[in-house]
């Protein structure tokens, strides 16, 4: 007898519809019995696929059943670790409540906090007192490392801010032009500077119209004038403007120059405009491409020596593209081919002689002057005091001192940078077709 294992879908039927053709067949004799006999087959196999689908529904309950099962007792072992995490972590939090109520009221010191030994308060400060060179720069060092972290954010902070402005130059207006812009308010300002925005069409590279920028505030400077926008896009898009003469007459875009150092340069090299245009020719630069060439000064390393016939030379440019393939391909003097390298004046440690923090020079400093060699607040030259006190660090040394912890974490710091500058100028990241 034919067995069905696993029957298909709509077997059963199709043997039921099967059985009932044949028993309406007319027929007699021999074929009669034939009929008689396949019926009673089709009958047969009818029960077993009856059988064999009922099998299977009985199986597959209890298999279903039993995954069920297993979901529902991880569901509850995780709500029971949750549970027991929040509640360890409440009873934590009023533990340390209680420990601080408590010790408020007694006015006692916590106990971890409490020195471990019970020797007097003099031999403590005496151990605790360093007995030589080497433990002041270890006590020290500390402090050197806050305040190179503290820079970091500054710069950090610095540059981030630096997107959102659009940074306009005053050198081609007139004195009194200028001493007028500088008069006003920051809302007289930033009225005519968005009348100025305002009477413009900005449109992307594909013809989009553009949203006007929006002008949030005013910062004025003796020679530039810092205008701050609600995102970095507007600011992005405001730098296409490059005249706004119609706000302030001679007031136009700060265009930054890039400057490319040339090796071995020769000393003799000349750096009027008719040698610059010639040299740019030489190149293939456009016509006022390198606004000004000197020499490279303020590193010992590359001064420039009585004996040598040949210096480092600075060339500045006005685009950045160009600027970048001098310093891929290097430049030709004379027919001379010279390596090139990025200028990177920004990582030569600066120290101001006013207040001794670093990043800026005494010309520009507007804080109260501090004495570098006692570290009191008076001016240096005026100093009579015979201890000598850092006032950087705090240690055994003048403040300008190069063994100091803090400008050699400063040094340090602006080394890490400069290892992390990219060799070329950064392109624009954005263009004005993007949203």
């Amino acid at each position: 007898m034919p067995s069905l294992e696993q029957p298909p879908k709509g077997v059963v039927a199709g043997l039921e519809e099967a059985i009932e053709l044949l028993s309406k067949q007319p027929t007699s004799g021999r074929p009669a019995k034939v009929r008689d006999e396949v019926v009673k087959l089709l009958k047969t196999l009818h029960s077993e696929a009856q059988k064999e689908q009922a099998s299977q529904r009985t199986m597959k309950a209890p298999a279903e059943e039993a995954i069920l099962d297993k979901l529902s007792e991880i569901q509850a072992t995780i709500e029971k670790q949750i549970q027991a995490t929040v509640e360890k972590q409440i009873q934590a939090a009023v533990k340390k409540l209680e420990r601080k109520n408590n010790i408020e009221a007694s006015g006692d010191a916590p106990e971890n906090d409490a020195p471990k030994n019970d020797a007097p308060k003099s031999e403590v400060s005496k151990n605790d007192t360093p007995k030589n060179y080497a433990d002041v720069l270890k006590s020290t060092a500390t402090k050197a490392n806050h305040q190179t972290e503290r820079q970091k954010q500054k710069e950090a902070l610095a540059q981030e801010q630096a997107s959102y402005r659009t940074v306009l130059s005053m050198k081609n207006m007139r004195p009194e032009a200028r001493k007028s812009l500088l008069a006003m308010t920051g809302r007289e300002i930033a009225e005519r500077c968005q009348d100025e925005i305002n009477s413009w069409e900005w449109k992307s590279k594909n013809g989009k119209i553009l949203p006007k920028p929006h002008i949030i505030g005013v910062k004025k400077l003796p020679h530039h004038l810092h205008l701050h926008f609600e995102t970095s896009y507007q600011a992005l898009t405001a730098n296409t403007l490059k005249d706004w003469g119609n706000a302030f007459e001679g007031l136009r875009l700060h265009e930054p120059v890039y400057g490319v150092v040339v090796r071995r340069a020769p000393i003799d090299t000349p750096t009027d405009d008719k040698a610059l245009r010639s040299l740019e020719e030489e190149n293939n630069l456009k016509t006022g491409t390198i606004t000004k060439a000197a020499p490279l000064r303020g590193r010992k390393k590359q001064q420039v020596d009585e004996n040598s016939d040949d210096h480092s030379l600075v060339l500045y440019l006005n685009d950045k593209h160009a600027a970048n393939r001098c310093i891929a391909n290097g430049v030709n003097i004379d027919f001379a081919h010279h390596a090139t390298e990025r200028f990177t004046p920004q990582f030569k440690a600066t120290q101001c002689f006013n207040c001794y923090s670093h990043g800026h020079h005494a010309s520009n400093c507007k804080r109260n002057p501090r004495c570098g060699k006692c570290s009191e607040n008076h001016d240096t030259r005026e100093c009579k005091n015979a201890v000598v006190k850092c006032c950087q660090c705090g240690g055994p040394h003048e403040a300008w001192q190069a063994r100091c912890p803090v400008i050699i974490a400063e040094k340090k710091r602006l080394k890490e940078l400069m290892g992390r500058t990219p060799c070329l100028f950064d392109s624009w990241e954005h263009e004005l077709e993007e949203d």
